[in-house]
């Protein structure tokens, strides 16, 4: 399926789209956010950038609950857009206050300002850059895949719920689905989170 029957498709179940994104504005979006749009997210957004959804989900209240508008260069849109690129961060050392920790990261510090440190610096070497979907869908940018897998973060309970961008966007918003992807693909950093289990975490 072309991205242009996706599209279609997508549209036909409720998801709302602006003109696709020129090159000029691919260009002006990746130098102001400082990214490089994988080579699927940039053939979808080509053909049509999508703004929202309808019911069956809620209907926005607030732009974080929608996509991003990347060409909209306005206060409100930059922030909501620089608030979801920091979220995957965010979540994590939510949960690191509340105890959390991945033995991956090392011995744990008993400083709490200590064990944040060392989180943000682990995130800062070894996460790729993740550039939301919608809400907290995420798709990851790395230089070798031109379509990575999606992933849906929730600080460390986070799961992988795409192979790669239509499948996500085909599970999201055609079937409606949860279910768990298990693509190929390993996404540095969060793959180890995403598939860890209990014992890869300490707690308290």
């Amino acid at each position: 399926m072309t991205y242009a029957e996706l599209v279609e498709l997508l549209k036909e179940h409720g998801v709302h789209f602006a003109p696709g994104l020129t090159d000029a504005e691919f260009a002006e979006i990746e130098g102001f956010y400082d990214i490089r749009l994988p080579k699927a997210l940039r053939e979808f957004y080509s053909v049509g950038l999508p703004v929202f959804s309808d019911p069956p989900e809620p209907p926005p209240t607030l732009r974080w609950d929608w996509f991003p508008r990347w060409n909209d260069f306005s206060e409100e849109s930059v922030a909501v857009i620089r608030r979801q690129m920091e979220w995957p961060l965010t979540g994590i050392l939510d949960d690191v206050k509340n105890g959390c920790w991945m033995k991956a990261w090392g011995e744990r510090p008993a400083n709490m300002e200590e064990r944040l440190e060392v989180c943000r610096a682990t995130f800062a070497e070894r996460s790729p850059k993740l550039i939301p979907v919608y809400v907290r869908s995420y798709i990851p940018q790395m230089d070798a895949e031109d379509d990575p897998p999606v992933i849906s973060v929730y600080g460390l309970d986070t799961l992988y719920y795409g192979d790669n961008l239509a499948d996500y966007l085909h599970r999201r918003f055609v079937e409606h689905s949860h279910e768990v992807s298990k693509p190929d693909v390993i996404i540095p950093f969060w793959h180890n989170i995403i598939t860890g289990g209990s014992d890869n975490f300490k707690t308290k």
